[in-house]
C-alpha cells in the first residue's frame, strides 16, 4: 500500500519548522455581550477588545445566543489591532443568523474558514462583530467563542 506525505511531513523533510498552528494547545477567546445594552443598528460594529496574536490559527467559531429579532444576523470579522482597519470583515462568520435561540451553533460561513482554508492571522487582530440583516435586539444574550492556536 502506498503512503502519501502530508504538508507537515514535507515541511519536516525540507527542514522547515512548522508554525504553532500545527501543534500547540488550543485556546478559546470568549466574547460576551453585557447583560444590559441598547439595540444595535444594522451596520453598527461591536468592539470586543479581544486580540488574536500574529501567527494564531483559527480552528472553529461557535455562537450561542438568546432569541433575537426577525432577520437579525451578525458578521464576525478581524481588524488590525493597531489601526482598526478591517482585515476580513466576514473572515470568521458571514450573515450568521441569531434570530432563534441557540445553545451553540458552529459557524462555517467565514471567508477565512471556507473550503479547507488555513486561517493564520497575519498581524495582531481584534475580533469584532457587525450587526446585519436587522437591528439586534436590546439585551439579547449573545456569546461568540473562537478556538485558536497561538504562536
Amino acid at each position: 500500500m502506498a503512503e502519501v506525505d502530508s504538508f507537515n511531513s514535507l515541511q519536516q523533510a525540507n527542514g522547515t519548522k512548522l508554525s504553532a498552528g500545527f501543534h500547540n494547545a488550543v485556546r478559546t477567546a470568549r466574547i460576551r455581550m453585557p447583560a444590559t445594552y441598547a439595540a444595535v443598528s444594522v451596520n453598527d460594529t461591536i468592539r470586543t477588545g479581544v486580540i488574536l496574536p500574529r501567527g494564531a490559527m483559527v480552528k472553529a467559531v461557535t455562537v450561542r445566543n438568546g432569541a433575537g429579532t426577525a432577520s437579525s444576523t451578525i458578521d464576525i470579522g478581524l481588524r488590525s489591532a493597531r489601526t482598526g482597519t478591517p482585515i476580513a470583515a466576514t473572515g470568521l462568520g458571514a450573515a450568521h443568523a441569531i434570530t432563534a435561540a441557540s445553545g451553540g451553533a458552529a459557524v462555517t460561513s467565514g471567508t477565512l474558514l471556507a473550503a479547507g482554508a488555513s486561517p493564520v492571522v497575519s498581524e495582531d487582530a481584534e475580533i469584532y462583530l457587525t450587526a446585519k440583516g436587522a437591528t439586534l435586539a436590546a439585551n439579547q444574550a449573545l456569546e461568540v467563542l473562537v478556538d485558536y492556536t497561538a504562536p
